[in-house]
């Protein structure tokens, strides 16, 4: 019971499903590499590693908040997709 499990997930709905169960340090396979890939394009498109590194930041803040809330709904599929096109960065 007081074994802190760290996991890796294969996607969104994994990482619900591991949450689930409370594991609490978890990471998506594809987000870490899909973040790193657009802040390379960021860079080719000429912004600078300031500009690059805040909007990255903003969005890991945004993406984990938005995990924990679609959380709370990931069973109702209507629900989710609701929260999702509702929580799109401005």
């Amino acid at each position: 019971p007081n074994l802190t499990i760290f996991a890796r997930a294969r996607n969104r709905d994994h990482a619900f499903k591991l949450m689930e169960i409370g594991v609490e340090h978890i990471w998506r396979e594809t987000f870490f590499s899909a973040l790193e890939l657009t802040k390379a394009v960021l860079k080719h498109l000429g912004q600078t590693d300031e500009k690059i590194k805040k909007a990255s930041q903003i969005f890991i803040e945004h993406d984990s908040a938005l995990l924990k809330e679609q959380f709370k709904v990931y069973k109702d599929e209507n629900l989710l997709i609701a929260q999702s096109k509702s929580s799109s960065l401005q």
